[in-house]
């Protein structure tokens, strides 16, 4: 049980530095996602807080570059 507890914190400390090195853009883009925003919600708040042309398509290829990333991350850690 320690053991679980230990590598879950590890694991959790590995993506939030992950997290940390994500440009701005990248670390909103995780947040909408924790909050729940569908794809055309990251894609306006993008637009709103970032300016430029934030259209859904744009805003679902940068969430899964992000995700990619964060996923890659978990999967060296394995």
């Amino acid at each position: 049980k320690f053991d679980d507890i230990l590598m879950d914190r590890i694991l959790l400390e590995q993506l939030l530095e992950e997290l940390a090195e994500c440009d701005p853009e990248g670390k909103r883009i995780c947040e909408l996602i924790m909050e729940g925003s569908s794809k055309t919600e990251i894609a306006d708040t993008l637009q709103c807080e970032f300016s430029g042309n934030w259209y859904k398509s744009k805003a679902v290829y940068r969430e899964k570059k992000v995700l990619d990333r964060l996923r890659k991350r978990l999967t060296d850690l394995e």
